[in-house]
C-alpha cells in the first residue's frame, strides 16, 4: 500500500512539473545567448550544437520598464533561421506581445498626443494659450461614397459630393 501512494505521489509531482511551463527553459543566471538557444534546441528539436547566434540586440521599453534581448539564430546544418527575445528574467517571450504592451502603456499615459506635448501641457495652466500642429487622418472619399450609396441607394453623386 506505501509503494502505491509513493507512485502517485511521484506522478502527481512529475505532472506539476509539466504544467507549470517546463515547456519554456528560464533562467535568470543565464546569459540571453544561451537561453536562445537552448530554447530553439528544444521548441524544434535541433542540435543545439549546430545552432549559432548570428545577430543580436537590446531594446528598452521605457513605459512597460522591460528589457528585451533578440538574438537572431541560425542552423548551419538546415540553413533555417529562428528569432528569439528573452527578458530581463532569462524568460523567452514573444515580441509582439511586449510591443503591444508598450503601445498601450503609450495610449494610456498620452493618449493620442506625442509625449513632448503631454509632457509641456503639465506645465501649463488651463488658461494657457498655445500655439499646436495638428495633423489630420487623411479621409477616404471612395469609402464615404461607397458606404453612403449602401445606406442610401437613391441618392446621387455629382463628383463625389450628394446631390
Amino acid at each position: 500500500m506505501k509503494r502505491k501512494w509513493w507512485k502517485i505521489a511521484v506522478l502527481l509531482l512529475l505532472v506539476a512539473v509539466l504544467l507549470s511551463g517546463g515547456m519554456r527553459p528560464v533562467c535568470a543566471d543565464e546569459p540571453p545567448p544561451q537561453v536562445a538557444l537552448r530554447y530553439v534546441a528544444q521548441t524544434y528539436g535541433v542540435n543545439q550544437a549546430d545552432l549559432q547566434v548570428v545577430g543580436q540586440g537590446v531594446t528598452r521599453y521605457p513605459l512597460t520598464g522591460q528589457t528585451i534581448w533578440r538574438g537572431e539564430i541560425y542552423d548551419r546544418r538546415t540553413h533555417q533561421p529562428y528569432a528569439v527575445c528573452v527578458d530581463a528574467q532569462g524568460r523567452v517571450v514573444d515580441l509582439a506581445q511586449v510591443q503591444a504592451q508598450e503601445r498601450a502603456a503609450h495610449t494610456a499615459r498620452y493618449g493620442k498626443l506625442e509625449p513632448a506635448l503631454h509632457e509641456l501641457l503639465q506645465t501649463k495652466a488651463d488658461s494657457d494659450i498655445m500655439r499646436v500642429l495638428v495633423w489630420l487622418a487623411p479621409v477616404d472619399h471612395a469609402a464615404i461614397q461607397a458606404e453612403l450609396t449602401r445606406q442610401f441607394p437613391d441618392a446621387g453623386f455629382v463628383q463625389g459630393h450628394p446631390t
